[in-house]
């Protein structure tokens, strides 16, 4: 019962959980509306049929909400990811936290934006050097 074998698969308990939101949060998004005067995007296809969202919170519901979000639907509870960027207009290229009460960047993950003014954009993973 130690450690794993080469292949096996581990429980979603074992995976740590900043893996888990990497793995929820990468992808392709699109434009789908706006909230508080910023785009919303919607990843596309779902995950596993759950809707992950990247919106923008203002300050009305206090500051620590301040920001733009990873989250199941605009304004939930549950998120993966968090960037207390109150100025863009748009999703932060860097700098997102996978844990709100975190401080920590995760140097990781990345939005790239879709060169064709498509309202397209992709988050990806890479390694810091």
């Amino acid at each position: 019962m130690g450690g794993h074998t080469e292949g096996e698969v581990k429980t979603a308990e074992e995976v740590p959980v900043s893996t888990r939101a990497r793995n929820t949060i990468v992808g392709d998004y699109q434009w789908i509306s706006t909230n508080h005067h910023r785009p919303v995007y919607r990843r596309v296809p779902d995950v596993d049929g759950l809707s992950v969202n990247i919106y923008f919170w203002d300050g009305s519901h206090g500051k620590s909400f301040h920001g733009w979000w990873f989250g199941f639907t605009v304004g939930c509870g549950h998120v993966w990811a968090q960037h207390p960027d109150q100025e863009s207009w748009y999703p932060p290229q860097t700098g997102w936290r996978l844990s709100r009460d975190s401080g920590d960047t995760d140097a990781e993950i990345a939005i790239q934006w879709g060169a064709d003014n498509s309202g397209m954009l992709r988050v990806v993973t890479h390694t810091a050097n």
